[in-house]
Parts: C-alpha cells; sequence; structure tokens
C-alpha cells in the first residue's frame, strides 16, 4: 500500500492500532507499560516505514488511534499527552514530528 500511495502523490495516514479489528481489544494488545510514548514509537515505525517507500514526511496525518487497541483510561492519557506524543516522535525523525497530529 505504501508504494500505492506514494506513487499516487496522496495523503497517508498513519493509524496506531495493534492486531485487527477481532483481535484489537484482546488483553494482550491492551497492555501499555507507557502508552504516549509506545503510541509514539510504534507510530513513527509506520512514518519511517512509508517514508522508506517513497512517502514524504509532509504528505502523512498522524492518527493516535483513539478506541483503537486502548482502554478509556489509555485515551485520556493520549488526548492529554498529545504534546509529548509529538516530542517523542520527534527524537527520531523531526519530519515526521511535524505531521498533524
Amino acid at each position: 500500500m505504501f508504494q500505492v500511495v506514494a506513487n499516487l502523490s496522496v495523503p497517508y495516514i498513519a493509524m496506531h492500532m495493534r492486531g485487527d479489528p477481532s483481535t484489537m481489544q484482546n488483553n494482550e494488545n491492551l497492555k501499555y507499560d507507557d502508552v504516549c510514548k509506545e503510541v509514539a514509537d510504534e507510530l513513527y515505525e509506520r512514518g519511517r516505514t512509508a517514508e522508506l517507500c517513497g512517502v514524504p514526511a509532509w504528505r502523512m496525518i498522524l492518527d493516535p488511534g483513539i478506541g483503537f487497541s486502548k482502554k478509556t483510561e489509555d485515551i485520556l492519557d493520549i488526548l492529554m499527552g498529545l504534546k509529548r506524543i509529538r516530542s517523542e516522535i520527534g527524537r527520531k525523525s523531526l519530519g515526521v514530528s511535524h505531521a498533524p497530529l
């Protein structure tokens, strides 16, 4: 899919989710030690993979996946920690960290 997005020059939305729709709410996928850091790390990895396939960071949108593989407490932590998520991504990629979140 990354190659298709790159070839069509369309925006790419990197959404955080663990598992798939049938497994995203199982206990394993709901376990976080630090939800903001882990979401940031996993979003960065998706963005980095897209970049390596030719999707420039300026065409990305980062979606922390509210409701996907998250408990209510995690969702609240993410909403309150959006600045931290952006900062964590910025430690690895300045370009990806400036994508809309």
